[in-house]
């Protein structure tokens, strides 16, 4: 701190001290503001949910957390079903592939056999 020696010192000093006191006010109200607002009951009970299970329920979070899990499941849901109907698409395919190749080597092999006892 230093030694005040004229008025004009002392003017400047005196209004940046209340420069100081108005900055600290508005700190404190703000302050004070969130300290209301955590002790809510509302926000006391969410606050208390949230360190239980883990989720954060605030409201934009929750409804953002929310939506992008039940669309995932969606996607899910569609893709697994997707997926279901083309293994099963390929698998009827792969099956008329096989039964074609076996038939056809049945033919073949009744024709050499025929070819044989002649």
């Amino acid at each position: 701190m230093y030694r005040i020696e004229n008025i004009t010192q002392l003017r400047n000093e005196i209004s940046r001290l209340e420069k100081q006191k108005t900055e600290q006010e508005i700190s404190l109200k703000v302050q004070i503001s969130m300290l209301r607002d955590a002790f809510r009951p509302l926000n006391l009970l969410l606050s208390a949910l949230s360190t239980i299970t883990g989720i954060k329920l605030k409201e934009n979070v929750f409804l953002k957390d929310g939506l992008f899990y039940g669309f995932s499941l969606l996607l899910q849901r569609f893709i697994l079903r997707a997926e279901s109907n083309a293994e099963e698409t390929i698998y009827h395919f792969l099956d008329t592939v096989v039964d074609k190749i076996k038939s056809f080597a049945k033919q073949r092999k009744s024709s050499k056999a025929e070819s044989d006892e002649n």
